[in-house]
């Protein structure tokens, strides 16, 4: 299995942390395990028109796509988007900026930034095979925000999902639990679902 990708320049860096608050990776794997891991998830998504995004310019990209020998990165944070049979999906990460002390002579920061993806690929396929949800429904919170109405209506709709909170909850409680079940403490890092919440509290009159 191979991990096929295109390699753009990260377009929105707005939901990046302050250095301050990124740590050492804690991962050692190198670059050929986190590929396998993420072209063997991918796959079980049916995943078309892969996009890598990271923290370059695009005179750091060769032709080919792929990042110049000696280039530096702004920052190790990365956007792993794609088309797959849940509809358009973006993961972001951006928690370390190093990796682990035994990881293999080459591996990047943001190789780990990108196998902490991976692993959350993995974690959510676990959900189908252990039959906890209906099928695709732990993906609701990674959908591209394009891909879904943002209208108030939508927007708590899809915050009731996230929270998973009773019908009669009320919208307060609704956005408090979404906001704890996405917070990237208890996501090992992630921030992507901890933005779209804030981005769906925003759109109901709680930002």
């Amino acid at each position: 299995m191979t991990f096929t990708y295109a390699l753009r320049p990260i377009e929105d860096r707005t939901w990046m942390r302050p250095e301050s608050k990124r740590t050492r990776s804690p991962y050692t794997a190198g670059w050929s395990k986190t590929a396998d891991l993420l072209a063997r998830e991918l796959r079980h998504l049916h995943a078309r028109n892969v996009v890598l995004q990271a923290d370059c310019t695009e005179s750091q990209l060769r032709l080919d796509g792929r990042l110049r020998a000696g280039a530096r990165l702004a920052s190790d944070a990365v956007v792993l988007a794609f088309d797959s049979d849940h509809g358009a999906v973006s993961w972001r990460s951006d928690a370390f900026n190093a990796v682990g002390y035994s990881s293999p002579s080459g591996t990047q920061g943001w190789h780990h930034n990108l196998r902490a993806i991976g692993l959350t690929l993995e974690a959510l396929r676990a959900v189908d095979r252990y039959g906890v949800s209906d099928s695709g429904q732990q993906y609701t919170g990674f959908l591209a925000l394009e891909q879904r109405g943002t209208s108030s209506i939508d927007a708590e709709a899809e915050l009731r999902d996230i929270a998973g909170v009773p019908a009669n909850g009320t919208l307060a409680q609704v956005v408090r639990a979404a906001r704890r079940v996405s917070h990237p403490d208890v996501n090992g890092g992630m921030t992507s679902q901890w933005e779209r919440v804030q981005h769906l509290a925003e759109v109901v009159g709680h930002g």
